[in-house]
């Protein structure tokens, strides 16, 4: 949203690419902008005035309910999806991440995958310390197992006021590695030797509230070069 103070202290309120104020008033006793404070009623917000945030995440689609851990997830089709990169190696793709702590980001061949497989990324998890990699089963009673396939040191990774952009890479050996947007190294590297495709992904949480962003643009065209473990992208 795009809050607007005049001089003659009316103030509107547009969202974002709007030209009509969807809320406006006037302010009588010309109180000065010095000063800002948010608040919240009973449930979660989170507010943002970083104007950075929105070149980052711009062009992105934003994921809507945010299900728990184990509640029935809605995941996104693939063919849905507008902004994939691809080599003759692997296909790629960015999400953003803002949360405090415990990132999950979840893959494979069904809609509904209950026995089954996928794959999960954790972000950030154990209070905002480390990443991991690990192959899930979740069965017909909603019982979930999970198999480490890495776990690396990341202290910091996320922000809870800012969007963190991943670019993650999915190679056609079952290699998998993500890296922050932007940089040359993997922080996390695994490999899924059952290979479990990318047909469908989704997103949840543990015990506090996350906000994702998904199909976020990238270089369809980009040459990613590997040379003694080190990426290059033209």
């Amino acid at each position: 949203m795009v809050l607007k103070v005049l001089a003659s202290r009316q103030i509107d309120v547009f969202l974002e690419g709007q030209l009509v104020p969807f809320l406006s008033f006037v302010d009588p006793k010309l109180t000065s902008v010095c000063f800002i404070a948010f608040t919240k009623y009973d449930k979660d917000l989170i507010f943002d005035l970083v104007s950075q945030r929105i070149q980052t995440i711009k062009g992105c689609k934003q994921y809507g309910h945010v299900g728990n851990y184990n509640d029935p997830l809605t995941y996104i089709p693939m063919t849905d999806l507008q902004n994939l990169g691809f080599t003759n190696k692997s296909i790629f793709f960015k999400i953003a991440v803002q949360g405090s702590t415990d990132g999950f980001l979840r893959f494979g061949d069904s809609l509904y995958p209950y026995n089954k497989e996928v794959i999960e990324i954790v972000f950030g998890g154990w209070t905002n310390t480390k990443s991991a990699g690990r192959r899930q089963h979740r069965s017909a009673s909603n019982q979930a197992t999970n198999t480490v396939l890495a776990e690396v040191q990341t202290p910091m990774l996320l922000s809870a006021n800012r969007p963190t952009v991943f670019l993650v890479e999915l190679f056609h050996d079952g290699t998998i590695q993500v890296r922050i947007s932007g940089q040359d190294h993997p922080f996390l590297l695994f490999n899924d030797a059952k290979m479990i495709p990318f047909y469908y992904m989704t997103f949840t949480k543990w015990k506090t509230d996350v906000l994702y962003f998904y199909d976020c643009p990238v270089d369809k065209y980009a040459k990613i070069c590997y040379e003694d473990g080190r990426m290059y992208v033209n």
